[in-house]
């Protein structure tokens, strides 16, 4: 029992580095109780001491920043060949075959979830992701760093002549390719749980929402075609739980889920609703406003524009921009008459004013019906 005391403590202050304090709450309200029965309250006093230092930190919520959480996909643009038996009996002879990079462990592709502090930037994540991958390979150049989604392409065939193999020897080289990509923790019926929730929850699952037909995020409006774009929500389960000893866990499990440009509208303007129903109502909000009339970096309410255009015949769709649209003009108000964003951001007012005006008009010119020139 003593032990199994001493075990917990130290789960206790192990959480409480990664700043889980309502798990190390729990784990040291154990370890109080079986001081207690020990009449060992000198050391009972000391753990009600942390539990209140605890408990003041979980209070505050300005210092609960959630965690940053990204996927990392390494895999080879190519499957290897099989290994001739000459290869195999080499590698067995070999006594520094463990300390040799070898490229990927097992020939196979590296699908994990990586934990990290909060506010880590993307692009500082690939920096680290493609240098980790790099010490895998004798070769560091074979490591590219891709947004490309492509799977690990079929092996090469082996030549049957000898002229095949002569040109087999200038083949292109097998490169690994990485890719990385932010993810949510996912909760069945929660789209954003609020800041902080990573702290005292375990998370297994994680989700990402991969746009398909659109490779760069801000985009020509005057080429774009909202019949091409699809969304590919994909949902990844872990082989454990955050928090965890390590900061990488494996992917066990993938479900991708694509929908069609229908669903795909409908849900990118119900987020975006949702984005600004969570913003603080403060001078900001505007700011948050125009970003929101914005999808994939287009002109503040040309996409809702075209979806009003292309889909004018699916009521469910449209339902979602006359709601949208209503909500805006709510907070349009609340903007212009309380937060005073007139005056201090006047280009963001006037951009998303135009907008929301813009879409109301094109709702009315769709369902107003052609009089008859002739009565």
């Amino acid at each position: 029992m003593e032990g199994q005391a001493r075990t917990m403590k130290v789960a206790a202050e192990f959480l409480d580095k990664g700043q889980y304090y309502e798990f190390s709450v729990a784990a040291i309200h154990l370890v109080d109780l079986y001081m207690r029965a020990q009449q060992n309250y000198k050391d009972s006093a000391v753990i009600h001491t942390a539990t209140a230092t605890w408990c003041t930190a979980i209070s505050d919520d300005a210092k609960r920043d959630t965690h940053t959480y990204y996927l990392l996909w390494a895999r080879m643009e190519r499957a290897a060949p099989p290994k001739s038996r000459k290869e195999l009996q080499e590698e067995e002879e070999d006594n520094m075959v463990g300390e040799k990079p070898r490229g990927l462990p097992n020939n196979k592709a590296l699908h994990r979830v990586y934990k990290m502090p909060p506010g880590t930037a993307q692009k500082n994540f690939e920096e680290y992701a493609q240098g980790y991958i790099s010490t895998l390979f004798a070769d560091e150049s074979l490591v590219v760093l891709t947004k490309e989604m492509t799977e690990t392409q079929a092996a090469l065939p082996e030549p049957d002549s000898k002229r095949k193999r002569v040109a087999a020897i200038h083949r292109q080289p097998n490169h690994c390719l990485v890719t990385v990509w932010a993810v949510d923790p996912y909760f069945p019926g929660v789209r954003s749980p609020p800041e902080g929730f990573d702290k005292k929850t375990h998370i297994q699952k994680f989700s990402s929402v991969i746009h398909v037909g659109l490779n760069e995020q801000i985009i020509d409006a005057a080429q774009f075609d909202i019949m091409q774009q699809c969304l590919n929500i994909n949902t990844y389960e872990l082989d454990r739980a955050f928090p965890s000893t390590t900061s990488a866990i494996d992917i066990v499990s993938l479900k991708k889920e694509l929908l069609n440009p229908f669903e795909t509208a409908e849900e990118t303007i119900n987020y975006r609703k949702q984005l600004i129903a969570e913003a603080p109502e403060d001078d900001k909000l505007i700011c948050e406003i125009r970003k929101a009339l914005s999808p994939m970096g287009m002109p503040p309410g040309a996409y809702m524009k075209e979806v009003i255009a292309n889909m004018n015949d699916h009521s469910e769709v449209i339902q979602a921009v006359h709601d949208f649209s209503s909500f805006l003009r709510t907070k349009m108000d609340l903007c212009g008459t309380k937060l005073d964003a007139m005056m201090k951001h006047p280009e963001d007012y006037a951009l998303s004013l135009k907008a929301i005006t813009d879409i109301e008009c094109s709702l009315i010119a769709f369902e107003t019906p052609e009089v008859d020139r002739d009565e």
